[in-house]
């Protein structure tokens, strides 16, 4: 192929045609992928949070919908002064802009209160590893009941007065009380107790005996 051949085909009104083709359906593609993405991210679009702290849970999932917001239950709590279902906490707070379409997290009041179950720690353990076991699993303590038992030993636990047992749950936020030995050894018995009298009494019987009498 000689050079001016070259340059014919280079200059050909075919392959220019082809090229701005290719360029224009290039920009149109560029032009509709910004747009695309521009309305699955609402780009410039945005609502502020409500508060809906302090309503019901159905209230609140309401009111999150009418601004395109979508209400998520995510946790509950309990606090026997709010009413069940009552939204405790959301984020995003009150106030903050987000796209729409977006989640709101709710923290909600619980119905009932939460319960755990009594760890195995009757006649298992010492006072001071109950009460550490007993906080580390979130129970809150009473004050100590003491018995006649072996020192420090936990003998018993208690819940509004009523003897309770390893694996029977108990409310969260009620005070369980521990009941503990006082003693320094545990009765035995297989020993005999002396009576600190009866040297006194056996020495005043023998005094009153006759002397023809035997004497024990």
């Amino acid at each position: 192929m000689t050079g001016k051949e070259f340059i014919r085909k280079i200059f050909s009104p075919t392959i220019w045609t082809n090229l701005l083709g290719m360029s224009l359906l290039v920009s149109l593609f560029c032009i509709g992928l910004v747009w695309w993405m521009q309305s699955y991210t609402h780009h410039g679009e945005g609502v502020d949070v409500p508060n809906v702290k302090g309503i019901l849970i159905d209230d609140a999932t309401f009111e999150l919908r009418e601004l395109d917001l979508d209400a998520i239950v995510v946790d509950s709590s309990y606090d026997e002064r709010l009413a069940p279902g009552i939204v405790i906490d959301q984020t995003p707070g009150a106030g903050s802009r987000i796209k729409s379409g977006r989640e709101v997290y709710l923290t909600i009041n619980a119905k009932n209160e939460p319960t755990l179950p009594i760890p195995n720690i009757i006649d298992n353990c010492s006072y001071r590893e109950a009460e550490a076991k007993l906080l580390a699993l979130g129970f809150k303590l009473g004050k100590v009941e003491y018995i006649e038992g072996t020192k420090d030993w936990v003998l018993g636990v208690k819940c509004k007065g009523r003897s309770v047992f390893a694996g029977e749950r108990v409310p969260i936020n009620t005070p369980v009380t521990l009941v503990i030995g006082n003693s320094e050894m545990e009765f035995d018995e297989n020993e005999m107790v002396i009576d600190d009298n009866w040297n006194n009494d056996a020495d005043e019987y023998e005094e009153g005996a006759d002397d023809d009498e035997l004497v024990f």
